[in-house]
């Protein structure tokens, strides 16, 4: 009686057992499901986040894509700067680093232009599932231009400033054929070009590439007057050869590392602070329209620490920006029968 009992029963309730467990595993799934981070991007006001998108390709490495506005109220530069994402899930175990870069329609970006970031995760030991949401860590680094007295004619000495914030957005997969388009991080040619789609092609914009350097003073002339000045002629010139106007060029004097002090027998005198004083005008030095540009080189060696007479053997070093440093052309001695005292 009591086993007939309980299978009545079972029977009689079994439709309620199996709504509560219908009920408990939406619940469940419902309580998964909002507690997983919406999609959102945050970098601040310095870099309003205009779109942004986390995609899969073909060959499962991975990249995120955004736009954002340069909100600094201030012309930036981002070329050259190392951008970083930071990321748990994807790529490889644990917490990653990767790095991408920023451009905007041209190296320079104005206050309110729209800026393009590219992070490339090319490790391929993870990869989310599509739909799943992951949280990146981002630092932009740029410099503000406004603290460069030579700007717009440079932004060198800028001050460099970085910016952090929050991605959070769903792996998508990336279709197999995309149409070209202007700020999908691809130079479609012949369509797009640095011109007409800066975002795609900055690699292709002229970038200093030669410094020519030369002196209206030939090498060892002879019984020169201390305080003389001499010209210095500078031509810059872009990777496709042709010359880069606006570009502004630093010149400094050196040693000239080939011809190291005593090596030489008789009077031998080095372009050494105690024994040489220099000034070069202008300086830095902003190349015309045809990439040229001059300035004066004086000089002055007459002191009581220096040997008497001889030689002074030096360099004049030109930098363009700030991974474009080139020696003059050879080094310029410069004979002199004036003694120190």
């Amino acid at each position: 009686m009591k086993a007939q009992a309980a299978i009545e029963f079972v029977t009689s309730y079994a439709w309620a057992l199996l709504v509560i467990i219908v009920m408990a595993v939406s619940a469940y799934y419902f309580i998964s499901v909002t507690q997983q981070t919406p999609p959102q991007c945050d970098i601040g006001v310095e870099f309003p986040c205009r779109s942004y998108q986390f995609f899969e390709k073909s060959d499962r490495t991975m990249k995120l894509v955004l736009q954002v506005t340069n909100g600094i109220g201030k012309d930036i530069v981002l070329s050259d700067k190392k951008q970083t994402i930071t990321v748990q899930g994807a790529g490889k175990v644990g917490i990653n680093n990767y790095s991408g870069t920023c451009v905007g329609s041209a190296d320079t970006v104005k206050s309110g232009d729209t800026i393009l970031c590219i992070f490339n995760i090319t490790d391929k030991e993870v990869v989310p599932e599509p739909g799943k949401t992951l949280k990146f860590d981002i630092l932009l680094n740029y410099t503000n231009c406004a603290a460069d007295p030579l700007y717009p004619a440079s932004c060198a000495q800028g001050t460099n400033r970085t910016a952090s914030g929050h991605i959070t957005s769903p792996l998508e997969i990336l279709p197999s054929s995309v149409a070209p388009r202007c700020m999908d991080g691809n130079c479609d040619s012949p369509q797009e070009n640095y011109s007409n789609c800066y975002w795609d092609c900055s690699s292709q914009a002229p970038r200093p590439a030669g410094v020519t350097l030369y002196m209206s003073v030939p090498k060892c002339a002879s019984d020169i007057p201390p305080n003389n000045k001499v010209q210095i002629f500078t031509i810059v010139n872009d990777q496709y050869e042709h010359p880069m106007n606006n570009t502004v060029v630093q010149l400094s004097m050196q040693d000239d590392p080939g011809f190291p002090c005593g090596s030489y027998s008789g009077s031998y005198i080095c372009s050494s602070p105690q024994c040489t004083t220099s000034t070069i005008l202008p300086n830095p030095i902003i190349t015309n329209s045809t990439g040229n540009a001059s300035a004066n080189f004086s000089y002055s060696w007459c002191s009581s620490q220096c040997d008497s007479g001889g030689y002074i053997i030096f360099d004049i070093v030109a930098t363009v920006g700030t991974l474009h440093s080139y020696a003059g052309n050879g080094s310029i001695c410069i004979k002199t029968s004036t003694y120190c005292s």
